[in-house]
Order: structure tokens, then C-alpha cells, then sequence
């Protein structure tokens, strides 16, 4: 996870092998700008779970 203003930094994008996308909800409207990294974690951390994603 990055930072709400940078990102990643250099040396994990070049360790990362793939990327996800959190949409703006609702679609269609407009949304904060960034999300928090705490909440894009959890976001992150739920859907796997749900999914049942395992290595």
C-alpha cells in the first residue's frame, strides 16, 4: 500500500507483479479524491477474504 499522495514508491512498483483497482462508489458520481490508506486496506483485505483468494 502507498500513500494517499505518492503511491508507491519506485522500488515496489518494480516488485509488483499486480495491481487491483478500488472503483468509485457510487458509480457515476462524483467521490473524494483518494481514499485513505487504512480504508483501501480494509477494502482490499475484505474482498479477498470473500472471494476466498488464497495463494
Amino acid at each position: 500500500m502507498g500513500n494517499e499522495g505518492n503511491g508507491i514508491s519506485d522500488e515496489v512498483r518494480d516488485l509488483v507483479n499486480r495491481k487491483l483497482y478500488i472503483p468509485n462508489y457510487p458509480q457515476g458520481q462524483d467521490t473524494s479524491e483518494s481514499l485513505n490508506v487504512a480504508i483501501a486496506t480494509a477494502i482490499t483485505c475484505a474482498e479477498i477474504r470473500r472471494q476466498g483468494i488464497t495463494r
